[in-house]
């Protein structure tokens, strides 16, 4: 990461950066190309083998979940993420998803956190509280720990919806890696560039 150049005018950063005000310090980050961060999102040969990942997965709708834990565990693996890199945890739902997923977070010993579960459409608006909390739950503890949290939680309108999507386990895992990877990278230049 670098600082944009000294060239830009005030007015051009105010026209970049709406909330730009006169007198404010302004700070603006941007990627070059051939940095290492850009390059992720189109890496297909993730190499997950130098990460450690927490997996965890809500019990309630677990006909669901657990097709969702085999597909995120598979696909680490297939990442090369030795199995001894890879905690699975169990929680009873996914409003204890957050929770889990910080005080996993807090021990520094993972590269990101994959939450897994299924909070499907009820009758009552339960099941919005339940996925409102849990995303938001999980936001505040990656902000809380600087960890990735990877928001893997199905919020289908029915049972069918939510067998269609089991298959998103693998997509966490995906995130998960690239996550870690672009943190990493963005430390290290951070670190390098001050």
């Amino acid at each position: 990461l670098k600082f944009l150049s000294p060239c830009l005018s005030v007015s051009m950063l105010r026209s970049v950066v709406p909330a730009c005000r006169k007198g404010s310090p302004v700070v603006i980050f941007y990627e070059e190309r051939n940095m290492k961060i850009s390059d992720n999102k189109n890496n297909k040969k993730m190499d997950g083998k130098k990460f450690r990942f927490a997996v965890l997965a809500s019990d309630f709708n677990a006909v669901i979940t657990d097709q969702l834990l085999k597909g995120c565990v598979e696909t680490l693996q297939d990442h090369h993420v030795p199995l001894a890199s890879i905690r699975v945890v169990r929680v009873p739902g996914a409003f204890e998803l957050p929770l889990t997923a910080q005080t996993l977070a807090k021990t520094k010993k993972f590269h990101a956190v994959i939450a897994l579960g299924c909070v499907i459409r009820g009758e009552t608006p339960h099941d919005r509280y339940i996925s409102q909390e849990a995303a938001r739950g999980l936001g505040q503890a990656a902000l809380n720990t600087g960890v990735p949290m990877i928001f893997g939680v199905l919020t289908p309108l029915n049972k069918k919806q939510a067998f269609a999507r089991a298959g998103k386990g693998r997509e966490a895992a995906e995130a998960a890696i690239q996550m870690a990877q672009i943190m990493r990278n963005t430390k290290a230049e951070v670190k390098k560039h001050g």
